[in-house]
């Protein structure tokens, strides 16, 4: 049953960095890392790293470098596209890949039409955002006026994406999601939560049945989100894994559900759900 689920060797794997000092001094909470991995998971796609750093061109090369090397298969990159002096997330992009900056066409048209429907003119720092590294890809921004950018190395795709989570949602959205939904449909993987919650056991009990969980189902992934208190003990216990087989996770959490209530007979054990679905009861057993 276990060699259905997908194999760690061939799982399509994702690095999040986040450009900001912002985020390193506590004024913005990085809400955009948080999205974009709820949302590559949805995909099928798993994140295994975030990372973030400052507006140091130095300190951004070498990050950016570093996660070009490990080789993912995707990763995103947000903050530093803009007007300003210290948006250099692009600049910084090409150094790592060691490619040349140019001028995008297609990115300066979007750029010289969102301004002139405002009323205002080019100049070099708006131009700017059109300097993209050669052989990217210009990604359009519905929201704002600096476009996202697709590289490819080798076998590894970059998106650069803006800061303003409005904008880096709607890229995301309009130009990068559909195109590794299509991509990640060819595979046949899929990705599903399921769980229960456990009353009157708390966490520090169920850690033992929980190691031997491990061992049982080596590729499929617990979580256990402690509710209340160790007086009151409510646990939610998650059960989650990136699959081609629709019907596995919920027949290992079904198997697990009645592992648990054979350990813990005296314990309330709630229905089976699909975890962030509409429908939250998938069988009670």
């Amino acid at each position: 049953m276990n060699q259905r689920i997908f194999m760690h060797s061939s799982e399509v794997t994702a690095e999040i960095l986040s450009m900001g000092n912002e985020l390193l001094i506590g004024r913005t909470v990085n809400t955009n890392a948080t999205w974009i991995c709820r949302e590559l998971v949805k995909l099928g796609v798993l994140p295994v790293r975030g990372v973030t750093f400052r507006d140091v061109k130095e300190e951004a090369i070498r990050v950016i470098r570093e996660s070009i090397q490990r080789n993912p298969h995707f990763i995103f990159i947000t903050g530093g596209l803009g007007p300003t002096f210290d948006d250099i997330q692009l600049e910084c992009v090409a150094a790592a890949a060691d490619l040349a900056l140019e001028i995008n066409s297609t990115a300066l048209k979007w750029i010289e039409t969102f301004y002139k429907e405002r009323g205002y003119e080019l100049n070099p720092a708006r131009e700017k955002m059109a300097l993209l590294p050669k052989g990217s890809k210009p990604l359009f921004n519905s929201v704002g006026a600096a476009p996202g950018c697709l590289l490819s190395i080798n076998e590894t795709s970059i998106v650069c994406l803006p800061g303003v989570p409005s904008e880096m949602k709607a890229i995301m959205s309009e130009e990068v999601i559909p195109t590794i939904r299509e991509e990640m449909k060819a595979r046949g993987l899929n990705f599903f939560t399921y769980g229960f919650y456990i009353k009157g056991v708390p966490e520090s009990e169920i850690s033992a049945v929980l190691t031997k969980l491990v061992k049982k189902y080596p590729y499929a992934n617990f979580k256990t989100h402690p509710k209340g208190s160790e007086g009151n003990p409510i646990l939610d216990f998650n059960i989650y894994g990136f699959t081609t087989d629709p019907t596995l996770i919920a027949q290992i959490t079904r198997e697990v559900k009645l592992f648990l209530r054979k350990s813990f007979p005296n314990a309330d054990i709630g229905p089976i759900r699909v975890v962030n679905e509409e429908d939250p009861e998938v069988e009670n057993i």
